[in-house]
């Protein structure tokens, strides 16, 4: 594939309204150069107005670079304090309360992970901030590792013992999933969502309900 001829544009150039940076035209690549930018030429990429020297670290895409002056200094202390941090605004999630970016690397996100870390040092998820927030999560969330989902899941454990969907939340909301493990017996025939259905004999387990009921 042919390299497209990069255009610069100057962002007080009106004749180019309505085009912006990463258009590729007839195989030229516009790019758009701005007072925040001029002073990185190889910085290639999209809104650079906006996101370059902004005081917030943008760690995603080319901003956190050298040709970018790591998004203009904005990521220099953040690349000195967790040089190998994959966090993509950690301006905005660290120390934010939430624990998001829960790695040796990222300082378990800035120290927000801390608390939860010793609380459930088993427990392994994608987010941990969804671990006692009211609302029962499945699957890794709701062990005992995690405390079951931080009591989130109590009473859904209590009510369906044996019932392993992987969306409890889904059980009970008066829409019936026909289909396991939520339209089964150890589901309460997802939550009772199902049992007008399957009484009118036409979902899958309509001869077991009917001899349940």
């Amino acid at each position: 594939m042919q390299t497209p001829q990069v255009q610069k544009i100057n962002e007080n150039d009106h004749s180019f309204k309505g085009t912006f940076r990463g258009v590729k035209k007839k195989g030229i690549q516009r790019v758009l150069v701005t007072s925040s930018t001029a002073e990185y030429p190889n910085c290639m990429v999209t809104n650079v107005k906006f996101l370059i020297d902004d005081g917030k670290c943008d760690n995603f895409g080319d901003y956190n670079t050298q040709e970018c002056g790591y998004d203009a200094g904005d990521c220099i202390e953040f690349n000195e304090k967790y040089p190998n941090c994959k966090a993509y605004t950690p301006d905005q999630s660290f120390g934010d309360g939430f624990c998001e970016y829960n790695t040796v690397q990222c300082g378990y996100d800035g120290g927000d992970c801390l608390e939860f870390n010793e609380k459930y040092p088993n427990c392994t998820v994608d987010s941990p901030s969804s671990v006692g927030d009211k609302y029962c999560d499945g699957l890794a969330y709701n062990t005992e590792a995690c405390g079951f989902d931080g009591g989130d899941c109590i009473w859904f454990n209590e009510r369906y013992p044996n019932c392993t969907a992987p969306f409890p939340m889904d059980i009970g909301n008066g829409q019936c999933d026909d289909f396991e493990p939520y339209n089964t017996q150890e589901c309460g025939f997802d939550g009772g969502d199902c049992i007008n259905a399957c009484l009118g004999g036409w979902c899958s387990v309509a001869t077991e309900v009917k001899a349940v009921t």
